[in-house]
């Protein structure tokens, strides 16, 4: 999205495009219509925290700006996974564990984080940066789970293989 485009709207864009893409990857598909929903509520929950997070901004920083961007970021990130994992578990009615939940927001606030270093120090991606970390951070804590959910063993398989 282009810098000229408000940040609300790109988020909003960003969104919709990683909850199309989270829809129709999740096994087994979720129904048309929850997989509509899903994607409206996560480009509705992305643009509203990206305009949350620019109108607080100016209350936060005072005098020191980057500190308050960082924090707000971090928040950002950290409460747009929690949302997003709430959406996943209630609309697409996918299994996620609040355990694995908290983990994966925590590893996509510290995306966020070192996202907002990278637009410091190449610009020109812009918001792109923040939105792409936060993705690989949230989808690969969503596939980890999965990958370890898939390996254990069955707790019935385990009981027989003790007696």
């Amino acid at each position: 999205m282009g810098t000229q485009m408000p940040l609300a709207v790109a988020f909003a864009s960003y969104g919709a495009l990683h909850g199309a893409a989270l829809s129709f990857s999740l096994r087994p598909l979720p129904a048309a219509v929850r997989a509509l929903v899903f994607v409206a509520a996560a480009a509705l929950l992305s643009g509203s925290l990206a305009r949350l997070g620019v109108s607080v901004l100016p209350r936060l920083a005072g005098t020191n700006v980057m500190a308050a961007s960082l924090l707000v970021v971090a928040l950002s990130g950290l409460s747009g996974a929690l949302g997003y994992g709430v959406l996943l578990r209630s609309v697409l009615r996918y299994r996620l564990a609040p355990g694995r939940l908290v983990m994966i927001a925590l590893g996509c606030m510290l995306a966020a984080s070192a996202a907002l270093v990278l637009v410091r120090q190449h610009p020109a991606g812009g918001s792109a940066w923040l939105a792409m970390l936060w993705w690989l951070a949230f989808s690969g804590g969503l596939c980890a789970g999965a990958g370890r959910a898939r390996s254990a063993p069955d707790p019935t398989e385990a009981a027989k293989q003790r007696m």
